[in-house]
């Protein structure tokens, strides 16, 4: 494995691999139901990505319920979904990781502040001088 020598830490090329593999997938492992669709209802796209997360079983149960047994169930799912993001705030281990990959991406994010402030000044540099 390669280290990106310029840091002030000692990372692995490959670990900041995984960290935007992981980022990016769980970026893209979130659905909302505001994104563009492809159907005439208006679902059909929204719908398609939310199959892909859930099991056949979980779809024909939620298919075979009532409006009442949906709106229930929307109650306590939401209510297990806040239960979870309680969780995951005090889950200690996670804290810790999410510091560490703080700590370690806070170089890049300095360098590209700082590449980006280069590149935003030539710009305008140019723009003054009429280019």
């Amino acid at each position: 494995m390669a280290s990106h020598s310029s840091l002030p830490i000692d990372i692995e090329i490959d670990e900041v691999a995984e960290i935007k593999a992981a980022a990016e997938a769980f970026r893209n492992s979130r659905t909302s139901v505001e994104e563009k669709t492809d159907t005439p209802d208006g679902f059909g796209q929204t719908i398609s990505k939310l199959l892909k997360v859930l099991s056949e079983s979980e779809v024909e149960d939620l298919n075979a319920m009532s409006e009442t047994d949906l709106r229930s169930r929307i109650v306590t799912v939401q209510r297990q979904r806040s239960d979870n993001a309680i969780a995951r705030e005090i889950d200690v281990d996670l804290k810790k990781a999410r510091e560490e990959v703080k700590e370690l991406a806070a170089p890049y994010a300095e360098t590209e502040k700082h590449l980006a402030a280069i590149t935003s000044y030539a710009v305008l540099r140019l723009a003054q001088l009429g280019k």
